[in-house]
């Protein structure tokens, strides 16, 4: 059986069947006995888009967002993993021709700009494949 990601949030706006969760994310050291003297432990608020069909949310009410786990791995692929291959082997194809090692960066990391291009415009793609549920607590 698959296990879900989740989270609890707040809804800050309500439009056009969206809702818009605001979540806060603690790092893993926030529930310390030490966190108010210690500079590592680092709370971050973010802002998520959900598609809510449901008339009964209002703003305001807390909600838990509700996503498969199976959506992690891929979402690491998409963020980290297929760009540092693209950007290892085009570094790698253009120093073995131009034995230039400022070239053969520059190059590489100018590659990524289209690869985050394409990303943007398959935006609504990716929103239909990486979709969350919420539910109020």
């Amino acid at each position: 059986m698959r296990e879900n990601i989740e989270h609890e949030g707040i809804i800050t706006n309500i439009r056009n069947g969206v809702a818009d969760v605001q979540i806060v994310q603690y790092s893993a050291c926030s529930n310390c006995h030490a966190q108010s003297a210690c500079t590592v432990s680092d709370k971050k608020e973010k802002m998520v888009e959900i598609p809510c069909n449901d008339m009964d949310f209002k703003i305001g009410d807390k909600v838990l967002i509700i996503g498969n786990s199976s959506i992690g791995p891929q979402a690491i692929l998409i963020a980290f993993f297929y760009p540092f291959i693209l950007l290892f082997c085009t570094l790698f194809i253009i120093y073995s021709v131009t034995s230039d090692e400022v070239l053969s960066g520059i190059l590489s990391l100018t590659t990524l700009i289209p690869y985050y291009i394409i990303l943007y415009f398959l935006k609504s793609k990716l929103k239909k494949k990486f979709e969350f549920s919420i539910k109020k607590t």
